[in-house]
């Protein structure tokens, strides 16, 4: 998935070989999870913000429940803020802080 590897469990559900099965890691939209952090962020600090995960030319990041990763807010005037993403569920929710 954008060049990342992303497993998943198989597990036979009966006898006749039907087969379940889920992904080991959660899959984040890259533009959704900076948009909608720097939009959260603009709204406790005011003004206009983006975000950026580190992720250029990535749709999409796959990262396991409870990883943590970097990123960085930037105003519109130019003034930066890391923070951090912690993902926590599979469905690909997650949490951030300022760092």
């Amino acid at each position: 998935l954008d060049g990342q590897q992303l497993e998943f469990t198989v597990t036979q559900a009966d006898e006749q070989g039907n087969v379940d099965f889920a992904a080991t890691a959660a899959v984040l939209d890259v533009v959704k999870l900076q948009t909608q952090t720097a939009q959260q962020y603009g709204d406790q600090k005011g003004g206009t913000w983006t975000a950026d995960c580190g992720a250029t030319g990535k749709s999409y990041l796959v990262q396991p429940v409870g990883a943590s990763f970097g990123c960085t807010f930037t105003s519109a005037t130019g003034d930066t803020q890391p923070y951090t993403v912690t993902v926590k569920d599979l469905d690909g929710n997650i949490s951030w802080s300022e760092n």
